[in-house]
């Protein structure tokens, strides 16, 4: 016969039954199914937890709903705060208190090796912890943010980078999707690790998966054309096709780059050809503004005089794709040339989505529109224009059973200084002798006609 009150006796059997259970007072979470506004607020909070987890009290202000929930369900264990002065984020239970009562279900999930979210709460709501489901998401998500260099985290498959509002929906929802891993690794691959987690910065050099995110990261930001341009280096190529395939952090560092790179295998290696692959859409840029200033006859770095000759041959045409291509070069004088405008319009495509094939019609569009510049130039005389530029045509036949070469082409102003001062070399050349004169000009007919002949195009 029972002497002891019920509620006694249903507390000591629950105590014996559930000695693990973490002691958090929060009866808005603490329930099977909690009510509609107890879960916007879980949301809310979870949201904070990613996006603010630097932040005091992860950035609320006042005390809304969520602010309650974090004063109830994190903040007493310790699992967020001041890390070291200045600094806030997440980390183990404090040693005491009720942080200490959290270890036990916290470890439930630092010591696993593979195990899906479902799986973790099936043990949390079972004795000893007894936890209850609307609990459950926020402690996890606190988990697996003070344990993101060691757990791997997975959704449908796929290794998550970093945390934002589409994992927290996840893991609300379908925590049978979300899947966890352990990181571990060998002395060699440590070394490895160590000098990656050096060139990004990372400060603990042991931990993978701060230093798999970073090379996921930067590789997930690059253009489309650095992601499938051929401009590469052959490793290079590689090591991207490796890293943009992968979905495994620890089969990345440890199989398939050792794999790639052999013997040669090292973070230099692979931090360097990240620059370049980096680097391939600025490339792409800077080659064709200088493709641009070859095709006006103009020095690439200022661009002096373009706007000039630009105003010359303004409304000359009906073509409106060259007439944007004109006014756009003219910017670049005066210091407001838009590269990426002038490629979007060469192609109707944005520069950062071509493919290798786009980028050579690029370039044949480039001298197509540079060749009609300099010939409306030429023309502008036509129209009481001012033009800084000359036209020219050759005809030269030296051999009555060849046909006659034709050759015309346009010079700008600093081509016919250049133009100038190579024929005075010439005649210097040629000398001044009276007596060879017929000599001098078959010469200079020869001279001409095998530079002609070896020039099959005309030039622009």
């Amino acid at each position: 016969m029972l002497r002891e009150p019920l509620a006694i006796v249903a507390s000591a059997l629950a105590d014996a039954a559930y000695f693990n259970a973490p002691m958090i007072k929060s009866e808005l979470l603490q329930r099977d199914r909690p009510s509609s506004s107890a879960m916007a607020a879980l949301r809310e909070l979870c949201y904070a937890m990613v996006a603010s987890a630097e932040q005091p009290d992860l950035g609320f202000e006042g005390f809304p709903a969520e602010m309650g929930l974090y004063l109830t369900t994190l903040k007493p264990f310790g699992v967020h705060g001041e890390i070291e002065p200045g600094r806030y984020g997440f980390q183990a239970p404090m040693p005491d208190g009720p942080g200490d009562s959290l270890k036990p279900a916290w470890n439930v999930v630092e010591a696993a090796i593979d195990i899906t979210l479902d799986e973790v709460y099936g043990i949390w709501a079972a004795p000893p912890f007894g936890l209850k489901p609307g609990i459950m998401p926020v402690l996890a998500l606190a988990i697996l943010l003070a344990n993101r260099d060691r757990l791997a985290v997975y959704i449908d498959g796929v290794f998550q980078t970093g945390f934002d509002d589409i994992v927290v929906d996840k893991l609300l929802q379908k925590p049978g999707q979300v899947r966890l891993r352990r990181v571990d690794r060998s002395v060699v691959q440590a070394a490895f690790l160590s000098g990656l987690a050096k060139k990004f910065e990372i400060n603990d050099g042991s931990a993978a998966l701060p230093v798999a995110q970073a090379l996921f990261r930067r590789y997930a930001k690059l253009t489309t054309y650095a992601k499938r341009t051929a401009t590469l280096s052959s490793l290079a190529q590689k090591i991207r096709g490796v890293v943009l395939k992968s979905r495994d952090p620890e089969a990345l560092l440890f199989d398939d780059l050792p794999n790639v790179l052999g013997e040669s295998l090292s973070a230099e290696t692979v931090y360097e050809t990240l620059l370049e692959t980096e680097h391939a859409y600025q490339d792409l840029l800077n080659e064709l503004r200088g493709a641009i200033a070859r095709a006006l006859a103009v020095d690439a770095s200022t661009f002096a005089g373009v706007t000039e000759r630009a105003s010359s041959i303004k409304d000359l045409t009906n073509d409106y794709a060259f007439e944007g291509f004109a006014m756009r070069a003219a910017a670049f004088e005066a210091g407001d040339g838009d590269i990426e405008g002038i490629a979007s319009l060469l192609l109707h495509k944005p520069a950062h989505q071509w493919s290798d094939r786009d980028r050579e019609q690029a370039f044949l569009e480039l001298a197509r529109f540079g060749r009609q510049f300099r010939e409306l130039e030429a023309l502008a005389v036509v129209r009481d224009r001012r033009s800084n530029t000359e036209a020219l045509a050759l005809v030269i036949g030296v051999d009555p059973k060849t046909p006659p070469l034709f050759r015309s082409f346009i010079l700008t102003e600093a081509e016919k200084a250049e133009a100038t001062a190579l024929a005075e070399k010439i005649l210097k050349a040629l000398g001044k002798d009276e007596s060879l004169g017929r000599i001098q000009f078959a010469a200079l007919a020869r001279a001409v006609a095998s530079l002609a002949a070896d020039t099959e195009v005309e030039v622009p």
